[in-house]
């Protein structure tokens, strides 16, 4: 009994250590960013918005993009931002992850403290910076569903956090994994790069389901981020819940994703600093 006790305050001491160099490694990293900038952290919203006004004219204006309307929307713009951000999110921050060993070498060697909190603090300044231009985009378009097209606002919306946690346990989870590899064997960096870059073309971002032919939409539906990406499009577009087959299936691969990924992790940590 006292062995649990004392294993219990020991493994909170841990996570509080954690979430503390973690939040620590995430703030390092914005400001290191926007270092030397005049507006400094402003540019966290600066820069989604520029972005939504790029794409709005490329989309809108250029190639005049339409969508059928079971979709939820007719804008292709729409349709694709709502996919996008969430995207750049994980790819960044696991792209990222990978890298942050190597790249804080001489603080793993001289000073201790959880090497989770690296990979860890990357990835959230990753989804502060992806994820505030999702809030932003997503704000403004309900506000002008309800505003200006007098449409009801649905109470599903209230999920969407719960599927950011979600995405982000999963994107923590593949960042312990490639962190793990890659700080032992560099090359993998590259290899990871390429991985995203196909990954990107299989999942439903620029295109909608319904024009992947059938005999490659089972392939499509392995892919867990298409039940994400399918996921934020029903609640935001359609105000309803994603089918019980996304939820369920992206929910087993997230809590996967972090489990092998933190064992990966902890199991090779050991030997980080005589590699570096």
């Amino acid at each position: 009994m006292i062995l649990c006790v004392y294993n219990f305050f020991l493994m909170q001491t841990y996570l509080k250590s954690v979430i503390h160099f973690s939040l620590f490694f995430m703030k390092k990293d914005i400001k290191a960013r926007f270092a030397g900038s005049a507006l400094g952290v402003l540019w966290l919203v600066i820069q989604p918005i520029c972005l939504i006004l790029i794409y709005f004219f490329v989309f809108s204006s250029v190639l005049k993009i339409r969508l059928s309307s079971d979709i939820g929307t007719n804008s292709f713009l729409v349709f694709l931002l709502i996919g996008l951000f969430p995207w750049l999110a994980f790819q960044e921050g696991c792209i990222r992850a990978a890298t942050s060993i190597i790249d804080n070498a001489e603080a793993v060697k001289k000073i201790p403290f959880p090497l989770e909190s690296l990979p860890i603090g990357v990835i959230l300044s990753c989804f502060c910076i992806h994820l505030s231009a999702f809030f932003i985009f997503v704000l403004g378009y309900l506000g002008y569903s309800v505003f200006w097209q007098n449409q009801s606002l649905s109470p599903v919306i209230l999920l969407l956090p719960v599927y950011i946690f979600l995405q982000l346990i999963m994107t923590i989870g593949i960042g312990f994994f490639f962190a793990a590899f890659c700080t032992y064997l560099r090359d993998l960096a590259q290899v990871f790069n390429l991985l995203f870059q196909v990954w990107f073309y299989a999942t439903p971002i620029v295109y909608p389901l319904s024009m992947v032919p059938e005999r490659l939409k089972q392939l499509i539906y392995l892919n867990p981020l298409t039940g994400l990406i399918e996921s934020y499009r029903s609640i935001v577009l359609g105000g309803k819940l994603p089918t019980q087959t996304y939820q369920l299936l992206f929910t087993i691969f997230a809590c996967l994703c972090l489990l092998t990924g933190y064992y990966t992790f902890k199991k090779f940590k050991t030997g980080f600093a005589d590699v570096l």
